[in-house]
């Protein structure tokens, strides 16, 4: 699930295509929204990627609950095979002979989610991962909160000394991993150059930054991200990450929110001053203007405030013939 989010490089082969109830659940999350190219990936659900795995199942999971409720399933028969999920021993062969329809239904789709394993999709038999048989432990629990490194860790926010990223004050990116999801995130932002067997190099562009961004990644994301999976060598350092690096991260991000769109009307074609002196003061009275010239009669309103000036130059019009136009 976690590699279709982040989408495939152009040299990988396609990924299988998850059914429609998983791609239902991100999007109702928030974690993909759908684009002129199919689903992609969001603000939140980069976000998603940095969090433990106990958290991101968690997520997925009531999630499911809910998706579960809108589908008029009962809830209570979803429930009961999530806690003997929880319960169960990892690496232990279990049967689907003693679950219902719809629960053996449901295990497809959490084999999707990677909460269990199945060799035949349509044998009897499935297998607990660490991901759902971590979820009660406490051990996992203390780890959680310490921000440590238990079982059910994402291999993405492992702490420092398991950190793979060393990155230069040129921009340029070394990351010493052979893992898929993690080459795919960094290809989210990274402008990727080679791969080797355990090394992928790259660089930070503003080409590669902008393609992010428009995906709803932000500056500081990026930044979280690096940091937390930086080389060992690097977290020694302080700060972690070089300064003209992360500034020129965020110069990026503000340069493409430097202008907002905003829904306005110009007015202009005045006959008479005295008609537009009037309905300029007006409009100032009422704090609606974004841009004028006196000089020219000419000036921009907000979309609220059109309404009302309409009403004030019909008024005029009634008592005189000029008639300006808005556009």
């Amino acid at each position: 699930m976690l590699r279709f989010m982040v989408g495939r490089s152009a040299n990988e082969a396609a990924l299988p295509a998850l059914s429609d109830t998983v791609q239902r659940i991100l999007q109702s999350s928030g974690l993909m929204d759908r684009g002129p190219d199919g689903l992609r990936i969001t603000n939140s659900g980069f976000q998603f990627l940095l969090q433990d795995s106990a958290a991101q199942v968690w997520t997925v999971l009531l999630q499911y609950l809910r998706l579960a409720e809108e589908k008029n399933m009962d809830v209570v028969e979803v429930l009961n095979l999530l806690f003997q999920l929880v319960s169960l021993q990892l690496g232990r062969a279990y049967t689907t002979a003693q679950l219902t329809a719809n629960q053996q239904r449901m295990l497809s789709e959490l084999r999707e989610f990677g909460l269990v394993y199945q060799d035949d999709p349509s044998g009897q038999r499935f297998y607990p991962t660490h991901l759902v048989t971590t979820l009660a432990s406490s051990g996992h629990a203390r780890s959680s909160d310490n921000g440590g490194t238990g079982p059910g860790q994402s291999e993405l926010t492992k702490s420092s000394e398991h950190g793979y990223i060393i990155l230069e004050t040129n921009c340029r990116i070394y990351a010493y991993t052979s893992s898929p999801l993690q080459i795919a995130i960094l290809g989210l932002f990274v402008r990727l150059v080679s791969r080797f067997s355990n090394l992928v190099t790259g660089a930070i562009t503003r080409d590669s930054v902008r393609q992010a961004l428009t995906h709803g990644i932000t500056a500081d994301q990026i930044i979280i991200f690096l940091t937390v999976n930086a080389h060992p060598q690097m977290q020694n350092r302080t700060p972690v990450l070089p300064v003209t690096v992360t500034d020129q991260i965020r110069l990026w991000e503000q340069e493409r929110n430097r202008l907002h769109p905003t829904g306005a009307y110009f007015y202009k074609d005045f006959e008479q001053r005295q008609g537009f002196e009037r309905v300029f003061r007006y409009a100032q009275d009422i704090g609606v203007i974004l841009w004028a010239n006196t000089e020219k009669r000419q000036m921009v309103v907000t979309r609220q405030g059109h309404a009302k000036i309409a009403e004030l130059v019909k008024g005029q019009r009634a008592s005189s013939a000029q008639t300006p136009s808005a556009s």
